[in-house]
């Protein structure tokens, strides 16, 4: 399980997409609290990618909406 640390319904969206996306990981389910259920091939590097995708959808929104 992994906390989207999310704002919104999108944000949290777009964040479980970019997990999916991120080799070795698919997020199988979000519930109503912004919690991401997660199946990872390697727990180790999941930490990393997790601090990466939250920069990246950080920097993204920041541009999309301001």
């Amino acid at each position: 399980m992994i906390e989207a640390d999310c704002q919104s319904e999108l944000s949290t969206a777009l964040t479980a997409h970019n997990l999916t996306l991120t080799p070795g990981e698919l997020v199988i389910e979000m519930d109503n609290r912004g919690e991401l259920f997660v199946h990872c091939l390697d727990e180790s590097q999941s930490e990393r990618y997790i601090r990466d995708v939250r920069e990246i959808r950080k920097n993204l929104l920041s541009k999309i909406f301001d």
